[in-house]
């Protein structure tokens, strides 16, 4: 085991704010050595779902390649160990990772669970979500309006964690949702004004996922609301911003320039959506932590009525 893949050996993040306001989640001794305090609004301040997002950006706010890259050069973070054990985190804490079909044809064969992204802590993470009373691994949930995906890859045929894969009713009547595993299942949400190109809103996908995680407790109470995380990609997350559905933005900056050029259009944090100047989200900075020279801020929304 190499020093980056020992827990142990990782160093502690350089907690330089945190003003994170909340009920503080049960880190064990190991995670809270290396991350510090963590903690989220109570389910009354809240009085519903709280929608997280975590994205890795570069210094010039790319977050995503469009244009081909040699292989093991496409990671904005570089695989950072420090950013993988955040994200490892924020995995472990969430109910459901929500992703959109762009992010999973850009990496087919990834799985969205604390324990892939960040194996040396998985039995940290594994204790934390039992401590939390939930179950071992978060719903995955895929949105994509055409319905176009392969119904084979790992994250709709894997046996150990649920999977939704959500549609609109022409992208259903595209898909052969028998080809679907024993634990992904497929449902159409009529898109709404809000999605200009017909596909999935923010408000059908997030109140689906609730509904689906209602169903998968069967009626077992849940102690907490439940914490979804959006991981992407720039659309989805725009989507989620615009419609005022995105109570926090954790954001990860890598310590390189990428830049970009006439040729191939780089992707930011939002993508397909004008916010400001008429409708801006302004934030307020809620924690700053620091892993060498990557940056580690998190963001906290007012709330939209």
């Amino acid at each position: 085991m190499t020093q980056a893949e020992d827990p142990a050996a990782l160093e502690p993040f350089d907690v330089l704010f945190d003003v994170a306001a909340g009920d503080a989640a049960p880190l064990s001794a190991t995670l809270a050595t290396l991350y510090g305090r963590l903690a989220f609004p109570t389910a009354a301040e809240a009085g519903r779902a709280w929608v997280i997002s975590n994205f890795v950006s570069s210094i010039d706010g790319v977050v995503a390649y469009t244009d081909p890259v040699p292989p093991g050069q496409g990671e904005i973070s570089a695989s950072d160990p420090h950013d993988r054990a955040a994200m490892g985190l924020l995995r472990a804490l969430a109910d459901a990772v929500i992703v959109g079909a762009g992010t999973l044809r850009a990496v087919p064969h990834h799985l969205w669970t604390p324990q892939y992204i960040y194996p040396p802590l998985a039995a940290e993470y594994a204790a934390l979500r039992a401590a939390l009373g939930k179950p071992s691994a978060p719903l995955a949930v895929i949105v994509s309006g055409s319905g176009a995906v392969d119904a084979s890859l790992p994250v709709f045929q894997q046996t150990d964690t649920p999977a939704l894969l959500l549609t609109t009713p022409a992208g259903a009547a595209r898909l052969d949702a028998s080809a679907l595993g024993p634990r992904a299942q497929a449902q159409a949400v009529a898109p709404a004004d809000g999605a200009s190109d017909g596909g999935v809103t923010a408000r059908a996908a997030l109140d689906a996922t609730i509904a689906t995680l209602a169903a998968l407790r069967d009626g077992a109470a849940q102690a907490r609301q439940p914490l979804i995380l959006v991981e992407g990609g720039p659309r989805l997350l725009g989507r989620f911003a615009a419609e005022g559905l995105l109570d926090e933005q954790f954001l990860t900056i890598a310590p390189q320039l990428v830049g970009r050029d006439d040729q191939y259009h780089r992707l930011g944090l939002i993508e397909g959506q004008r916010l400001a100047p008429a409708q801006p989200r302004w934030a307020q900075l809620v924690s700053a932590r620091r892993a060498g020279s990557y940056l580690f801020l998190r963001y906290r929304f007012a709330q939209v009525e």
